[in-house]
This record gives C-alpha cells, structure tokens and sequence, in this order.
C-alpha cells in the first residue's frame, strides 16, 4: 500500500493534473491507483499553490466520470456473457446470480453513488450497471454526479488539512464507511419490512374469505 501511495504522489507532483485523470481513469477500469488519498495530496499541493483549484477538480471529475463510463460500455458489452457463462463454471450458482443481479437492478442508483466511498467495491459497480442493462445516458447522469460529490470533499480536505491531509483522510473515510454501512443497513431492514407487509397484504383476503365462513357457519 506504502508503495501504490508514493507511486501516487510521484505521478501528482511530476505530471499534475494530467496525472490526476489518467490515474483516476484507469481505477474505475480496476488499476490500484489510490485516488483517494492522490486527490487529498493534490489538495495539498493546491494549499501550496503548486495547483489550481477548478483546474484539479475538473480533471478529477473527468478522470473518474470517464472510466467509470467506458467500464458501464464493457460491462454492457460483455458483462451477461462473463457472468452467465465462465461465473458458473467458478462454481456461483445460477439462482445466486440472478438473485444478485436483481439486487444490483433495483440499487443501482445507490450503489453508483455510494460504492465511490469503498475501496474494491467502486472498481466493480460501473461494470454491473453495464451488466444490468442500465440505460447509457441514465448511467451517465448518475455516475457524474457521484464524481462530483466524490471527488469535491476529498479535495478540499487536502486544502483545509495541509500536510495532516492523510491523517485527516483517515478519520473522515472511518466516518463515511460507518454512515455507508449504515445505510445499507437501514435500506436492508426496509426492504425487509416491504417485502413482509406485501406477503401480509396477500394474505389478507384469504384470511378475510376464512372469517367470512365462519360467520355463516354460526
């Protein structure tokens, strides 16, 4: 990890913003590039004049808009084939996937702005939505907002920090992993109560048509 992150830093400082895009880029394609705490330096770097402000954040908006758009064309290229044909042969029950899938169909709008925040998960997110058949332009709308609202914060926590950027890096990423999980939980114990009041509600009229009966019996 020390190693990726001065890798980082090194592509920051030589190439800049340019750096910043490519780098960014080829992440949301499933490359180890650190972008968060790239985006944090690069903040730094603009405390220290070395780079401007709507200069970085276009480029890291670009950067991360950009893979995460020609990673949704793949996924929707070749994702069904990938999973449907060479994932079962690893041993994933067909049943599991399509279950999965399903799951991905109805989040997937929380997942792309979410998933940004966690580290493996946003490699693999533009892919599915490719995979589910999301609509291109509706992928596009979403996936630039959450660039936006990914990429923003991160940069000016490098601005405000200073040299403590990593440390203060640190402490914001416990606290946004502990509010995405607590999402996901709260968006789990939902559709939970969803799925039981409808099961419910079906099983209303028949218990209705019981009562009925009964009354006429006495």
């Amino acid at each position: 990890m020390h190693a990726l992150k001065d890798t980082a830093h090194w592509i920051v400082s030589t190439y800049g913003d340019v750096g910043l895009f490519l780098g960014l880029f080829f992440e949301f394609l499933g490359a180890p590039f650190p972008g968060e705490i790239s985006q944090a330096f690069a903040g730094f770097l603009i405390s220290q004049d070395r780079l401007q402000l709507h200069v970085t954040l276009l480029s890291c908006v670009a950067g991360s808009h950009l893979g995460s758009m020609v990673a949704h064309v793949i996924g929707t290229r070749y994702g069904q084939l990938v999973l449907y044909k060479w994932a079962p042969r690893m041993g994933l029950k067909r049943e599991y996937i399509e279950r999965t899938e399903s799951w991905f169909r109805r989040n997937r709008i929380t997942m792309i702005l979410f998933s940004r925040w966690i580290i493996g998960v946003r490699h693999v997110t533009p892919y599915f939505t490719g995979l589910v058949r999301m609509g291109f332009w509706e992928a596009f709308f979403w996936n630039l907002l959450g660039s936006i609202l990914w990429c923003t914060p991160i940069i000016f926590i490098g601005i405000a920090a200073g040299e403590a950027y990593e440390a203060m890096m640190g402490e914001f990423h416990h606290y946004v992993n502990v509010l995405v999980f607590a999402g996901f939980l709260v968006m789990g114990t939902a559709y939970l109560l969803y799925r039981y009041r409808n099961s419910a509600t079906k099983k209303s009229p028949v218990k209705a048509a019981s009562e009925r009966i009964r009354e006429n019996e006495e």
